[in-house]
């Protein structure tokens, strides 16, 4: 046996104990896919989505044509997804769905992607990756809610009344209820609005419950009117036409969009209150 200057064996330090440790369990851990990727939605599970998404991308480079390659992908749009980076979510689930998966995986992938949309309100490119996935009830609650998003009461009701299994049955019926509700919420006309604004200034304002915008819009254009005779009354043709021109027209064309607008953000507000209630009970 070697030994020191004293007699004592030789040892190592307890630094390089831990080196030749750690390169033991990195060999093992490159030589198996499973623990890497265990570790990787470990990460995952416990929401440290980038460092998650940085050890599903080791994977990948030390094992390209590994079965779960398609599943790595996937983590990592779900990771990105999380991270509100939904350009990057995007490729991934796009990467996957080009690799040909499984069916089960094609499914999760593509519901992700779609999911994906509905989170950047891409609501049409949402019901198109849906449309692409064989139908059944998860399919029809996520086009269900992308209608929702849109406000389209009674398409939402069609997909969600073929909700018929699964977690998302008591939600849907939930939500059907609502929907029963908004389809008969009290809008306002826009057009009635126009209508009224255009014969009497500031009256489709007063409609659309913007009473102080419709007063003001009736001083204001009734002033014009004011002005406009007295110039007429001076024989001050120029002058009143510079008026009616200039301010009347201007006041009372103005008054006429800020009515049709009114109703039309009422509405808004109106739609924006329901589906509001309903995402309190989803």
């Amino acid at each position: 046996m070697n030994t020191g200057s004293r007699g004592r064996p030789m040892c190592l330090p307890a630094w390089s104990i831990v080196i030749l440790l750690l390169i033991f369990l990195n060999s093992k851990a490159y030589g198996s896919s499973e623990p890497q990727l265990e570790f990787a939605d470990y990460l995952f599970e416990n929401q440290n989505f980038y460092q998650a998404i940085t050890e599903y991308k080791r994977f990948i480079f030390h094992h390209p044509e590994s079965q779960p390659l398609n599943l790595a992908y996937y983590k990592i749009g779900l990771c990105y997804k999380h991270g509100k980076k939904y350009n990057l979510a995007r490729d991934s689930f796009e990467m996957v769905l080009d690799n040909q998966p499984d069916d089960s995986l094609k499914k999760m992938t593509g519901l992700a992607l779609a999911q994906t949309y509905v989170d950047e309100e891409n609501l049409e490119a949402a019901r198109f990756e849906l449309d692409e996935l064989p139908p059944d009830s998860e399919i029809h609650y996520w086009k269900g809610i992308t209608y929702l998003h849109e406000y389209k009461w009674k398409l939402a009701q069609i997909e969600f009344n073929q909700v018929t299994e699964g977690e998302w049955l008591d939600t849907t019926r939930e939500l059907s209820t609502c929907i029963e509700q908004a389809l008969h919420l009290s809008y306002l006309s826009e057009k009635h609005a126009l209508r009224l604004s255009t014969f009497i200034p500031g009256t489709g304002q007063i409609y659309a419950g913007k009473i102080l915008d419709g007063i003001i819009s009736f001083a204001f254009n009734a002033s014009m009117v004011y002005f406009i005779s007295e110039r007429v009354k001076a024989d001050d043709f120029i002058g009143s036409g510079l008026i009616f021109s200039i301010g009347l027209m201007r006041f009372y064309q103005g008054n006429k969009v800020n009515a049709y607008q009114a109703a039309q953000k009422y509405n808004e507000q109106l739609n924006s209150q329901t589906l509001e209630k309903m995402r309190k009970r989803d």
